[in-house]
């Protein structure tokens, strides 16, 4: 994949996956699993939904690359059809405008209340929608820049946190490990699947 035929190499593709990873769904998933399972094995959860979501990945991989699919629509419409593909793209799309509308909100809420606590949240809404227009109007190379430029902060800024958290972290809080039992384990599986999916 060439930089001059307006593709992303596997590095920016990279960059823009580990951002959208690195998202709101990330501040919110201890109290989401906690609540859910209401034990000490979230982090059983968050191990077991990692490995099948990227079994799921490589499965899709393996057969975009046996189809030879040149695009997510046309692929759609060769596998089910014309009108039962624009249906299941306007059900794809309906979700993503969900998935936008909730991180719109939650990243609104986060910088005012870190950062601009007097600004209304019709502005910071605004602001954020305004600015992922301004990036959508290019090509995802735009994009995929941008992600490249914030990656290395955000994951500084990440790996800080985890650094001084350290001082608060004890492994004898994650014990007994299943202690009442697989079930709870399997009752949260589906809270830990919206920050692989959502974000």
């Amino acid at each position: 994949m060439g930089q001059s035929e307006g593709k992303i190499l596997s590095g920016e593709l990279a960059a823009i996956i580990s951002c959208s990873m690195l998202g709101i769904g990330m501040l919110t998933l201890p109290r989401t699993i906690t609540e859910k399972v209401h034990s000490t094995d979230g982090w059983i959860i968050l191990i077991l939904n990692g490995i099948i979501i990227a079994l799921f990945i490589c499965l899709l991989v393996v057969l975009l690359k046996k189809h030879k699919v040149k695009g997510y629509y046309s692929y759609m419409e060769e596998a089910y059809g014309k009108w039962l593909s624009k249906l299941i793209g306007l059900v794809v799309v309906v979700y993503f405008i969900g998935v936008a509308s909730f991180e719109v909100l939650a990243m609104s809420e986060m910088v005012r209340f870190y950062l601009l606590e007097e600004t209304p949240v019709e502005i910071v809404i605004l602001s954020m929608i305004l600015a992922s227009a301004h990036l959508l109007t290019g090509q995802i190379k735009a994009i995929a820049k941008v992600c490249i430029f914030f990656l290395p902060l955000t994951i500084v800024i990440v790996l800080l946190i985890y650094l001084f958290s350290l001082r608060v972290v004890d492994l004898k809080n994650m014990q007994p490990v299943l202690a009442k039992g697989f079930l709870p384990v399997m009752k949260g599986m589906g809270s830990g699947d919206f920050v692989f999916f959502w974000d």
